[in-house]
């Protein structure tokens, strides 16, 4: 037992990364210089695909949905005949968990800044999550082939946000690049192998796998995967792994060329493929000895996971009891007059006052997404959308392609279904058409963005305004008696034309003197729908008999508008 207790005991460090460096030798051998993990960050636009389709020479930047990278992308190059991993994060405001996952499993930031346009905000949040990360930057002031580059300005700007460039006395290299036509690439491959080489990066290519989970999907034909990072170790078809609540017997080894392979060693990145349930991303991951060791690791972890969310909850019941107490403590010590006003308002307040928020129609969608770290991006991004007269449920966000479950889902709560990422798909759209559901695929953010504002404003009351559709000028003013009495503008359309479905201005001096329905519109003795212009014709205007020569008649036409969500 003393034995067992004591193996427990050692598996437990070693997850928690708790040995020394002595004892990890003494467990795996001897430490070997591995290659460096480098990732790729900057601001939408600013070049960072086309500087890694440049680096390992493959078009992968015109095949991208919207010109932007929509999740993490890890491949490994060779530099020199030296590897190096690399790791591409999205640029769009809407990634920044993604950006963040992408410092915490790096060793060296290279920071595209596009030299015809600046710092930009996520500009500063990759310079502010490699800090956090602690992790050394190179910067790749990019564009600088273009007539309005300006990279010294590029420079000044990245020293007045901290960062402390060599050109200025600091020591964070600096390199003006065009990754369009491969200019100065060279001197940022020896820039990045030169912080490897300063950052002294070793590995133990006997011990069992470590890393970082860098993203999980669901397949319908190869089930559950992840893209992990290797991080310590050597990661091998039939190890048994873990992460966080997930375990699995690793059936296959996926590298970027889409090519099994036995094995990933150290600062390798492949796509795993045997997980019994997906993987949280942004995690680390371990191999263990066995199926045995994999259960206990989750069943620990949940534990622990569960403990701390009823600590948690524990605390958050008892702060909410001594509010409660202060709150009643405070009431009683007012004098009867003041707590007799206060029942008296608070009956008033609950009979005739709506909170605002209750107000408001509620849009509810249920989002799908080809891959784990996409989904937090886009509830984000929802949740983000202006919400002043609509309010926005998430009902539910999930991966993999939409279900019948989905649907019906969807159905019992009025809510729209979109997917991200997983392309436009028949099936989905005749489970989606059966049950009568608004269904609507996307690959590109913006389009998901402007088409959730478009169905938000359908939940609003609808609104119209007025839009020009002509104008006439009254020459002469006919007073009919009689039966048919009226007062008729005779009339010749100057401009557009006249709708007697529409609603007439007239207008005196500039001024206007009435607005009304058209009653009747005649052209010669015929009721017409219409009169274009250079065209006469006699015009009745519901409630108004005091037209003169020379007045102008203008016609609008109520249209239906989309109301604004802002």
């Amino acid at each position: 037992k003393e034995k067992e207790k004591e193996k427990e005991q050692q598996l437990q460090r070693i997850a928690n990364n708790a040995l020394s460096k002595e004892e990890l030798v003494k467990l795996y051998g001897a430490f070997v210089p591995r290659p460096p993990v480098v990732t790729i960050m900057g601001h939408v636009d600013h070049g960072k695909t086309t500087l890694l389709d440049s680096l390992r020479s493959s078009s992968i930047a015109a095949g991208e949905a919207g010109g932007i990278t929509q999740h993490i992308a890890a491949f490994t190059v060779s530099l020199d005949g030296r590897p190096i991993t690399f790791l591409d994060t999205p640029g769009h405001e809407a990634f920044s968990s993604m950006r963040e996952r992408g410092a915490s499993s790096t060793d060296v930031v290279v920071l595209v800044v596009a030299a015809d346009d600046g710092v930009m905000p996520q500009t500063l949040e990759s310079i502010r999550y490699a800090e956090v990360a602690k992790v050394p930057i190179v910067v790749a002031v990019n564009k600088i082939d273009k007539d309005n580059a300006e990279p010294r300005r590029v420079m000044s700007d990245l020293v007045s946000n901290g960062l402390n460039l060599e050109e200025f006395g600091g020591d964070v290299q600096c390199i003006p690049i065009s990754a369009l036509h491969k200019k100065n690439l060279d001197v940022l491959e020896e820039a990045i192998l030169l912080q490897a080489e300063i950052a002294g990066l070793t590995a133990q290519p006997k011990r069992p796998g470590i890393g970082a989970i860098i993203e999980s999907q669901t397949d319908k034909f190869k089930g559950q995967l992840s893209t992990v990072v290797v991080r310590d170790g050597t990661l091998k078809v039939g190890d048994y792994i873990t992460a966080g609540d997930a375990y699995g017997k690793v059936k296959a080894l996926i590298n970027e060329a889409g090519k099994r392979v036995k094995r990933a060693e150290a600062s390798t990145a492949v796509e795993v493929m045997g997980w019994k349930t997906l993987p949280p991303v942004g995690i680390s991951f371990q191999v263990v000895k066995n199926e045995k060791e994999a259960r206990a690791l989750v069943e620990r972890y949940t534990a622990k996971s569960d403990e701390e969310q009823h600590q948690q909850a524990s605390m958050s019941i008892e702060q909410q009891r001594e509010d409660e107490r202060k709150r009643r403590e405070s009431f009683l010590t007012e004098n009867t007059q003041e707590r007799q006003r206060k029942r008296i308002r608070t009956s008033l307040m609950m009979e005739d006052e709506v909170p605002e928020d209750d107000e408001k129609p509620m849009y509810r969608v249920i989002v799908k997404t080809d891959v784990q770290g996409t989904i937090d991006a886009i509830h984000a991004l929802i949740q983000g959308l202006p919400q002043n007269k609509v309010s926005v449920e998430v009902v539910h966000a999930g991966v993999g392609p939409v279900t019948e479950t989905d649907a019906e889902l969807a159905v019992s709560t009025g809510a729209d279904l979109v997917t991200f990422g997983l392309g436009e798909s028949k099936a989905e759209s005749k489970i989606a058409q059966d049950e009568g559901v608004h269904y609507s695929p996307h690959r590109i953010v913006y389009h998901l963005l402007e088409e959730l504002q478009e169905r938000m404003a359908f939940c609003l009351p609808p609104e119209y305004e007025l839009q020009y559709q002509g104008m006439a000028k009254v020459l002469k003013v006919f007073r009919l008696t009689g039966k048919k009495a009226a007062v008729i503008a005779g009339s010749v359309v100057t401009d557009g034309q006249l709708k007697k479905k529409g609603i007439f201005k007239v207008l005196r001096k500039e001024e206007e003197v009435f607005k009304g329905d058209c009653k009747t519109l005649k052209h010669f003795k015929d009721d017409v729908s219409s009169v274009v212009k250079g065209s006469e014709c006699g015009v009745e205007i519901e409630g108004f008999t005091s037209f003169q020569e020379g007045d102008i008649l203008e016609c609008n036409e109520s249209v239906r508008v989309a109301p604004s969500i802002v």
